[in-house]
C-alpha cells in the first residue's frame, strides 16, 4: 500500500478508536454516578438508623419499616442498573482494546511503509551518485 492510501486509513482507524474511547468514558462516568448514588443511599440508611434509635414516634406507626423498605427497593434498583453498566463496561472495554490494537497495527504499517520509502529514496540517490561517478 502506498503512503497516500495509508494516511486516510490510519485517520479512520484513529477516529474509530476515539469513538470507542468516548463511549467507554460515558459508561465509566455512569458507573461512577451509580456508585455515588449507592454510597449516598448507604449514608442515608446509616443516618436513618441512628435517628430511629431515638425516635420512638416513627417506629410506633411503622415509619421505620416503610423507610427501610423504600431504601431496600432503591438499593436493588441501583444495583441492577450498576450490574447492567458493568456488563456494558466490559463489552466497551473489549471494543476499546480491539480499536487500540488496530491503531497500533496501523502505526506499525505506516512506519514500515515510511521506512521502505526512505530506503528506496536512499537507494535511488546512491544509484544516481554511483552513475555520476562512473561518467567522470
Amino acid at each position: 500500500m502506498s503512503r497516500t492510501n495509508l494516511e486516510p486509513l490510519a485517520e479512520v482507524i484513529d477516529t474509530q478508536y476515539r469513538v470507542e474511547e468516548a463511549g467507554f468514558r460515558r459508561v465509566v462516568d455512569e458507573e461512577r454516578r451509580l456508585r455515588a448514588m449507592l454510597d449516598d443511599l448507604n449514608e442515608k440508611e446509616r443516618a436513618a438508623r441512628d435517628a430511629l434509635r431515638t425516635d420512638s414516634a416513627m417506629r410506633s406507626f411503622g415509619g421505620d419499616a416503610l423507610w427501610f423498605t423504600w431504601m431496600a427497593r432503591n438499593r436493588v434498583l441501583l444495583n441492577a442498573r450498576l450490574a447492567n453498566i458493568l456488563a456494558r463496561k466490559e463489552a466497551s472495554q473489549a471494543r476499546l482494546k480491539k480499536a487500540n490494537g488496530r491503531v497500533l497495527a496501523a502505526k506499525d504499517i505506516r512506519d514500515s511503509a515510511r521506512e521502505t520509502q526512505k530506503n528506496a529514496r536512499t537507494a535511488q540517490q546512491l544509484s544516481v551518485l554511483l552513475e555520476q561517478m562512473t561518467w567522470r
